[in-house]
């Protein structure tokens, strides 16, 4: 009786643990979801130029343009904490973006790099 009594404290404790981490992962689907829009710079200056992504919840990113058109298209991913892109315009422009996520604060900054050899920082807000 003792072994059987072991054994479903051992499944609850397994299913609570299984549970609890799919509600850990939920949140950052709610905090990255949405337009985030904030400014790009080149090189070591600071950033000025317009920028925003549409991070979509399934794993797809949109580069918006400041007549909010979408000029670029990708995937996206966020692990503990550091969100990665790769978005690529019509013109072959690839654009690779690492940053942190600041969930408490809904910010985002990053570094970038295309296959132009140029590069960059930015930061968005959601």
């Amino acid at each position: 009786m003792k072994i059987i009594s072991l054994f479903a404290t051992l499944l609850l404790i397994t299913a609570f643990i299984a549970f609890s981490k799919e509600k850990d992962d939920i949140p950052d689907l709610f905090v990255i979801d949405g337009l985030w829009e904030g400014k790009i710079g080149n090189e070591s200056g600071t950033p000025s130029g317009q920028y925003a992504l549409n991070i979509k919840s399934d794993g797809t990113v949109e580069r918006v343009s400041s007549g909010n058109t979408i000029t670029a298209y990708g995937t996206w991913q966020l692990k503990e904490g550091t969100f990665t892109t790769t978005y690529t315009y019509s013109n072959g422009t690839i654009v690779n973006v690492t940053g942190i996520v600041d969930k408490e604060k809904n910010n985002l900054t990053a570094t970038w790099e295309n296959n132009g050899n140029e590069e960059g920082s930015l930061f968005a807000y959601k």
